[in-house]
This record gives structure tokens, C-alpha cells and sequence, in this order.
């Protein structure tokens, strides 16, 4: 079972193979998620019940709002999320990707 119990006695996550970079990621939001708002956590959840091994994200309840999510799709997702740091990061990707302004605007 991967559940484990650490020295303080809390729940925590213990993945059988040795991916520390995923168990580290999952044990955040483990910590996090309560306290998050549901649709944060139905983003996460939809997300991963979309990729190819997540159906049960959905045999637990979650809607499936996005059919499918390729390993592309996701590492594409990935390097857009990771790669914002600010609030400009932000806008600047909103901007790319509303498209060029209309002739009409100049």
C-alpha cells in the first residue's frame, strides 16, 4: 500500500518506485488540496483523469470534461505552466495566444 504514516503521524505518500521528483509533487498537493478551492481540484482532477492511465479519477466521481490529453498535450501544458513567473508571463501568453489584432485597430 503506498499510504504510509510519517513521524509525525500524518498520511503521506510512498510511491513503490523510486520517482521522488512525483511523489514530492503529489505529497504538495496532498497538503494543499483541502484547502483549495473545487475548481482547482477539479482542474487537477480532470487533467489527470484525461491522460492515458487517470480513468480513476473518474470511477471516483469526476466528470469528464476533456476527453483526452495526449503525453504531448500534457508536456506542452507543462512547459507553458512552468515556464510562467509573473503576471506579464501571464498576459504575454493570453496575448500570443488571442492571435494579432485586426487590421481594422491600426
Amino acid at each position: 500500500m503506498p499510504w504510509k504514516k510519517d513521524s509525525y503521524g500524518n498520511w503521506e505518500y510512498k510511491l513503490k518506485w523510486k520517482n521522488k521528483k512525483l511523489a514530492n509533487a503529489i505529497n504538495e498537493l496532498l497538503a494543499w488540496l483541502p484547502d483549495e478551492p473545487q475548481g482547482y481540484r477539479d482542474i487537477v482532477f480532470n487533467i489527470l483523469g484525461a491522460v492515458p492511465g487517470g480513468d480513476l479519477m473518474y470511477d471516483l466521481g469526476y466528470d469528464k470534461y476533456v476527453e483526452y490529453i495526449s503525453w504531448k498535450e500534457l508536456d506542452m501544458l507543462g512547459n507553458l505552466i512552468d515556464a510562467i513567473q509573473s503576471k506579464e508571463d501571464v498576459k504575454a501568453a493570453c496575448e500570443a495566444f488571442y492571435g494579432p489584432p485586426d487590421d481594422d485597430d491600426y
